[in-house]
């Protein structure tokens, strides 16, 4: 075993996976990191939109009345339920993050954890915020992110299902490359 940090063996354990592994888990880690970020500094957007209008000149609170009567909300209603919905998103890409670790350890139970993560995030902002928030202003590069998340996980259960019923995991295992 190579040395490795204490907190990284805690983490992650002491067995390095296949490489298909490893990619899918840093794939997923850097897109749930994006998402959390993008999520913490819109909630903090939000909650201190004074200081941003202060500091930068924008006018946030502005912009949430335009969009709250775009979606059919009062100000403080939106304002509200948009904070709510970033919160879950929070909790959402932390599950997922966690969700990474358990892949990197090949637990089965990692699918079901990521696709938990991505119901509560879908969940929060169709009904916090509607259907149409969600179509309109949930970015592609989120959607596309979600959309990686899943795809990669179901293939990586896959795979790994197959290994647990003693079929060879060959794509891009140590064994193929030898």
């Amino acid at each position: 075993m190579v040395n490795q940090p204490f907190i990284r063996q805690i983490v992650l354990g002491n067995e390095t996976p296949d490489v298909f592994t490893r990619i899918s888990f840093r794939v997923q880690i850097a897109l749930s990191f994006m998402l959390l970020f993008w999520s913490v500094v819109s909630w903090l957007a939000l909650r201190y939109g004074w200081k941003v209008q202060f500091e930068k000149g924008l006018n946030v609170m502005a912009l949430i009345k335009q969009r709250a009567i775009h979606y059919n909300f009062t100000p403080k209603d939106y304002l509200n339920n948009l904070c709510d919905f970033h919160l879950f998103s929070i909790l959402a890409w932390c599950i997922s993050l966690f969700s990474a670790v358990l892949l990197y350890r090949k637990k089965s139970f990692f699918l079901w954890l990521m696709l938990m993560s991505h119901a509560v995030y879908i969940s929060a902002v169709t009904a916090l915020l509607g259907l149409s928030f969600y179509l309109n202003e949930i970015s592609w590069i989120e959607q596309l992110s979600l959309l990686i998340l899943e795809l990669s996980g179901w293939v990586i259960y896959l795979l790994q299902r197959q290994e647990r019923r003693g079929h060879a995991f060959s794509f891009f295992s140590e064994s193929a490359q030898e």
